[in-house]
Order: C-alpha cells, then sequence, then structure tokens
C-alpha cells in the first residue's frame, strides 16, 4: 500500500480515497453476505462463528474476494485522480489564458462560422451593453452592432472565404472607434472552422485626427480671410491716394490712413487669433455685437440705423463678417443705407443687415456663399468666409429680398446672457 499511497495524490485528503474506501467496504459487504448465506440458507454454524471463526476454505476465500474489491477501488481511484488532475490543470490553463486576455485592453473575440461568439475577453465585453454569460451564443452584429442582420462587408465572413487577413473600422452605436483586424481560425485540417477579430479603441487617435483637419480648415479660413481682407483695402488705400493727388482732399488721405490702422489692427487680431488656436485653447468669448458693428462702420461712409444689442460666443474674426457683409452692401449692392436689428431669441441672438441696394437675383442667392463664386467681379471669398467663420460659431447665415429692394442677411448667433457674463 505504500507504493499505492504514492501514487495517489493528496493523501491527507479523504476525497482522494474515496473509491478505495468504497472498495473496502464492498469486500467487507460481501464477506458479511457470504456468511449470512452459509448461516440462514445452509445451516451451517452461527453467524459468530462463520464472521470470525470459518472453516479453512473460506479463509482463503473472503479475503481473496476483500482484497479484490480493495484492488478494484485502488485502480479505479488512481484512474479518477489521473483525470482529475487533467481536468484541474485544463481549468487552470483556461483561467489563466482568461486573465492573461482579460488583462489586455485590446479587444479579443472567437467567432465561429455561424457568427455567433464563442469566447470574449473582459474588454471586448465592456464594448457591448451585456454581461459575459449573456453574450456568448449571440450573434457578433447583434451584440456589438446592435443590427439585426449581418454588417455589409462582414470581415468575419470575408475570411472565411478568403483566408486572408481582414482590416477595418468598426463603429460602435456609442460614438467609440475601434481598429479591429479579422482573421481566420482553421483546425489540424486547413479547414477554418471561425475567426478571431482583436484591435485597439482608436477613438481618441481619430479624435485628434479630426481637431488637427479642423485646425488646419481654421488656419486655412484665417489665412484666406486676412489676404481677402487687406487686398480689399490696399485697393482702397490705392484709389485713395490716387484720388488725393488729383484732389489734394485731406479728408480722402484721412481715410487711406484709417484704412491702413484698419489693417494693422485685423493683422494683429488675426495673429491672436491664430495663436490662441494653437494653443489648444477656446477661442470664443462674449462679444459686444453693436460694439463690433459700430467699430466697422466707422471704415465706411454709409448711413446706418442699429436697433438693439446683444452678447454672443465669438472671437477676433466677428469684424470680418460684418465688414464682408458691410462692404458687399456698398461695393456690389451700391447701397447708401443699412439698417441693423439685433435681438435675442431663447439661447440666440438674430442680427438682420438691410440694405437698400440693387439686391440679389435668386439664381445668385443659392451660390452666394460658395468659395470662390462672384457674381461682381470680386474674388468671391468674402460670403464664403462670412458663412464658414458664423459656423464656426455654431451659428447660421441665410439671405433674403428687402422691400422695396435691396438684400438682408440674417445672422443666428450663440448669445450670452448679460448676468453670465457679469458673474464671470
Amino acid at each position: 500500500m505504500k507504493n499505492v499511497s504514492k501514487i495517489l495524490p493528496g493523501k491527507n485528503k479523504l476525497k482522494n480515497y474515496k473509491f478505495v474506501i468504497v472498495g473496502i467496504l464492498m469486500g467487507i459487504l460481501a464477506w458479511i453476505f457470504e456468511s449470512m448465506i452459509h448461516v440462514f440458507l445452509l445451516n451451517e454454524g452461527s453467524i459468530t462463528d462463520q464472521l470470525i471463526n470459518p472453516d479453512f476454505h473460506h479463509i482463503l476465500q473472503r479475503p481473496l474476494i476483500l482484497l479484490l474489491f480493495v484492488l478494484f477501488g485502488v485502480i479505479l481511484q488512481i484512474q479518477v485522480n489521473k483525470r482529475t488532475r487533467i481536468e484541474d490543470a485544463l481549468k487552470r490553463s483556461e483561467k489563466e489564458k482568461s486573465m492573461i486576455l482579460d488583462a489586455a485592453n485590446w479587444f479579443i473575440a472567437y467567432i465561429d462560422n455561424d457568427d455567433n461568439i464563442i469566447w470574449a475577453n473582459k474588454t471586448a465585453i465592456s464594448y457591448s451593453s451585456e454581461k459575459y454569460g449573456n453574450i456568448i451564443g449571440k450573434k457578433c452584429y447583434t451584440v456589438w452592432r446592435q443590427m439585426s442582420e449581418p454588417c455589409p462587408g462582414c470581415p468575419v465572413r470575408n475570411v472565411r472565404i478568403t483566408g486572408e487577413v481582414e482590416e477595418d473600422e468598426m463603429i460602435l452605436p456609442n460614438g467609440r472607434i475601434l481598429s479591429i483586424h479579422t482573421k481566420a481560425v482553421k483546425n489540424e485540417k486547413g479547414e477554418i472552422i471561425g475567426a478571431i477579430k482583436f484591435g485597439s479603441d482608436i477613438t481618441t487617435r481619430k479624435k485628434a485626427e479630426e481637431k488637427v483637419k479642423e485646425l488646419n480648415k481654421i488656419l486655412r479660413l484665417l489665412n484666406k480671410t486676412l489676404r481677402h481682407d487687406i487686398l480689399n483695402d490696399l485697393t482702397v488705400i490705392g484709389n485713395s491716394i490716387e484720388l488725393f493727388e488729383e484732389m489734394d482732399n485731406k479728408e480722402v488721405l484721412n481715410y487711406a490712413f484709417n484704412t491702413i490702422d484698419k489693417s494693422v489692427k485685423l493683422i494683429k487680431e488675426m495673429r491672436e487669433l491664430e495663436s490662441l488656436i494653437y494653443s489648444g485653447k477656446r477661442s470664443v468669448k462674449p462679444c459686444d455685437v453693436r460694439e463690433v458693428i459700430e467699430s466697422v462702420l466707422k471704415s465706411y461712409p454709409v448711413e446706418c440705423n442699429i436697433e438693439g444689442d446683444s452678447t454672443v460666443l465669438a472671437d477676433e474674426a466677428l469684424s470680418s463678417v460684418f465688414d464682408n457683409i458691410i462692404r458687399n452692401a456698398i461695393d456690389h449692392g451700391k447701397a447708401d443705407k443699412i439698417d441693423i436689428k439685433i435681438k435675442n431669441t431663447n439661447d440666440m441672438c438674430e442680427v438682420r443687415i438691410a440694405d437698400n441696394g440693387i439686391g440679389i437675383p435668386d439664381d445668385i442667392k443659392v451660390r452666394i456663399f460658395d468659395e470662390e463664386f462672384s457674381g461682381g467681379g470680386g474674388t468671391g471669398l468674402g460670403l464664403y468666409i462670412v458663412q464658414k467663420t458664423v459656423e464656426r460659431y455654431n451659428g447660421g447665415i441665410r439671405v433674403e429680398d428687402n422691400h422695396p429692394h435691396g438684400a438682408v442677411f440674417i445672422l443666428n448667433l450663440p448669445s450670452v446672457k448679460r448676468e453670465k457674463i457679469e458673474s464671470q
């Protein structure tokens, strides 16, 4: 029995000897059962004699039967313990595999040939609204895409056909974006039995890329704004100098100097705005609409009436917005009077800039904000810059007819309540 005990693991644990104990008990029960047969059926002595002092024949037979039962229990116990050790090792291996894969920040999942989820790590589960036990056996496109049919161009199905690794971006219903690689899983015969999906969350990277794109877009717009407005101002300065040489009128010369000052101010404002954008700080701030418009109008000898006031969220480019609209009304619309009404509606400020010019034909209205569209000989950038700048403020702009003639530009900009500004 010493050799047997060495084979059996965990000798201090009763469960490792349960079949040996069962074998001993069965041997003892067989001994008792045979003794009772000889007493009650064959009338061979008393039960005590049969159990304790059997005849020579039985004294050899019964221990042998007992020994056979014990050996059977030992052999069975050895086999059971081996199987238990293998099962325990498999469980430990499975647990270790799960721990390692669950520790990974990558999305990892195994899908069978029917698009059913066979296994998924914690990261993959976290991208669904289900718990682990609830996703096993469910369709992958139902769990992660919340779709009732397979995804168009499904990479899991593609790899089952091609056997090649598929790369794609999986956009989840909550807006998260995953970069996923899908690879076929083959058995020992080389047959594809499923696919493994693994990848990482690239939402932050995608947002950063979008931010860079938006930054470049804004900087290009600032560059266009600067070139467009400076070019216009240089034209005004050149014309003013020519008039001064002809008329020797100091008013004309002062107008040229004012335009120079305006250009210098614009360059400084655009430089400050560019610095804010590069720093990543939020460039919009509370701006007094009436104050900005009055500053712009100083450069234009035109009759103008302003009603109302409001504070909006904008930046230094707001003056360029009003400057382009007013210049467009004067240069292209031939207006000599402009009426401006400012009013607040809920959380938005509406600015109506109406002129008495020649107006804008309907076929031009639909294209007036397009880049490089020019209906009157200019570069066509002015109103394009206006629209893109207003959109950057999360606002909107449209144009309508003024009555009896002229045009009305209607701007909607996010407003800020006065009491909120004072509290800040």
